[in-house]
């Protein structure tokens, strides 16, 4: 018997409630991927209603970053800084989204060490983003090497999966997320950044997916 999906209520995952209003805040999250990341997290900022009024989730691919892990970092230093300069709403987190990769990116090391010393959260994934996508489907923790065995697994639960995620695809994936999370926070949630960087596979998506659930109004 497989995963059953949840009904979402108010959110997606059960969470403590502090009866305040959330205050106006700015989410930057800056991509690996041109389509898939960023297809992912704005799906669900419209499907969690994410009042931009209150919340300001700003998500950027490939084609505005660059897909190295260094270009990712440096980018959202600049988007930051740019912030500080303008009269817009200084960003309250930074997320940079990236993936180890099997063989590992050469400049991994650096663009961890870089995020760290400027207090960016990392959404890191060993080897990729499919396999966070896969654990909506399937609690695997065989090692996926290279990295595109990632793709081939998910693909058995998305056969028509191919770097995009369409709406129609989202809708089957969504439901889903509160068993990823659970899945992920029960495996990797003692797991440091070098711990993710060194174990194929595990992921640190789900800590992002939390903090846009927590500003969800749906």
């Amino acid at each position: 018997m497989g995963p059953r999906k949840s009904r979402r209520g108010r959110r997606a995952f059960p969470r403590p409630t502090t009866g305040t209003r959330v205050p106006k805040k700015a989410i930057l999250i800056v991509c690996e991927g041109k389509c898939t990341e960023p297809d992912y997290f704005n799906y669900l900022r419209r499907k969690w209603k994410i009042n931009p009024k209150l919340v300001d989730v700003q998500i950027i691919g490939a084609d505005q970053c660059g897909n190295d892990p260094k270009s990712i970092v440096r980018y959202a230093k600049e988007q930051r800084d740019d912030r500080k300069k303008s009269k817009e709403l200084a960003f309250d987190s930074i997320w940079c989204v990236f993936d180890v990769e099997a063989p590992p990116h050469l400049s991994l090391p650096d663009a961890i060490s870089q995020a760290a010393d400027l207090k960016f959260n990392l959404a890191l994934t060993n080897p990729a983003f499919e396999y966070w996508l896969l654990l909506h489907f399937n609690n695997t923790s065989r090692p996926l090497t290279p990295s595109g065995q990632a793709m081939k697994e998910l693909c058995k639960h998305l056969p028509d999966y191919n770097k995009n995620l369409p709406d129609e695809m989202m809708e089957d994936i969504s439901p889903l997320t509160s068993t990823a999370v659970k899945r992920a926070r029960e495996r990797f949630g003692s797991y440091s950044i070098s711990d993710v960087k060194e174990t194929n596979p595990s992921t640190h998506v789900y800590k992002l997916v939390e903090e846009l659930d927590s500003q969800s109004i749906g």
